[in-house]
């Protein structure tokens, strides 16, 4: 059995069933040296009894196997699986009291009856105790399971932040791009990138220092990332260049965007004495457009947002081409 799921649930009901036979014949040499009742004969209800008591088990066994070994193979949360439990050993405690009830019954005192009884009597709550150690364990691996998804997803996450600003990374912009083009390529949106750069950043850093540097793009990076809330996603694409990826968005509205973060941009007051063109930082954008029609390959766009924003900056700076 080449699958692992499937092998260790056979094992499980292998061993469920075994235990249940075990009893039986200790029942059955306990009864035949006269230590448990002995019943005249073998009635009708006693045929019933120990097909339902088969019957019964079989459930319980196949329920208990499929709740522990989809919890092995599958992340779920602690709250559902301890549910499953629940409900499993509600269905044991059941099935248990019915058996006591019968085992009490002096109008059912026969040979099988009374097998049905004492296993029902002692084989629910020895498989209770299984399951429930069989359960401390599964909970213990799902813990870790989750803990290590956890650990998974967070480093995952961290790889696509950039370090100093905390916003999407060059990493990210690439992935983000690659979808966005795969649904322009199968007609579904088109989308619009915008190439941004902050005008006389080396001279910022060589008036203010490299600290201060650091400071001044994270800065930016928080105020982008609130100026294109609901309309796109900004990454550092490198250095003091940020990327926007506008979803379903025209080049009207691109440029639009790219101009309101242009003005604003110089609106923050970020002081940068030393620049030509301004006494506060400012920036510069090329921006490019996806069409569906067009189908443009990734590197001719960025080719072309690229060649854009050195225009503006050719043009005097401050400014956005389109």
């Amino acid at each position: 059995m080449k699958n692992p799921l499937f092998r260790r649930m056979s094992i499980y009901v292998c061993i469920s069933l075994a235990i249940i036979t075990i009893i039986t014949t200790i029942l059955e040499v306990l009864r035949a040296k006269g230590y448990l009742p002995n019943g005249n004969n073998v009635t009708p209800n006693g045929e019933v009894l120990i097909l339902r008591a088969i019957f019964i088990h079989l459930i319980q066994v196949t329920i208990g196997t499929v709740h522990l070994f989809y919890a092995a193979n599958k992340i779920v949360s602690k709250k559902k699986i301890s549910l499953l439990y629940t409900i499993h050993i509600f269905l044991l405690f059941i099935s248990w009291f019915s058996y006591v009830l019968e085992f009490f019954d002096p109008s059912k005192v026969q040979h099988l009856e009374l097998s049905v009884g004492y296993i029902g009597f002692i084989s629910l709550p020895l498989f209770f105790i299984i399951m429930y150690i069989f359960s401390a364990i599964q909970l213990d691996i799902v813990d870790r399971l989750v803990r290590e998804q956890k650990l998974s997803k967070y480093l995952k996450n961290i790889s696509f932040i950039d370090g100093l600003t905390m916003i999407p990374n060059r990493r990210f912009f690439d992935l983000k791009i690659q979808n966005e083009h795969k649904k322009m390529i199968e007609g579904i949106s088109r989308f619009s990138l915008v190439l941004l750069d902050i005008d006389y950043f080396k001279l910022y850093n060589d008036q203010y220092g490299h600290l201060q540097g650091d400071e001044c793009l994270k800065q930016v990076g928080r105020f982008l990332v609130v100026h294109l809330k609901g309309k796109g996603v900004v990454c550092r694409y490198g250095g003091e260049e940020f990327g926007f990826i506008l979803p379903n968005c025209s080049k009207e509205e691109a440029l639009e965007i790219a101009r309101n973060c242009n003005k604003s941009l110089e609106d923050l007051a970020i002081p940068h004495l030393t620049s030509p063109i301004s006494d506060y930082v400012t920036c510069s954008a090329g921006v490019v457009t996806f069409e569906i029609e067009e189908k443009i390959s990734i590197k001719q766009g960025i080719e072309t947002a690229d060649q854009r924003l050195y225009m503006a900056k050719q043009n005097g700076r401050n400014r956005v081409v389109g």
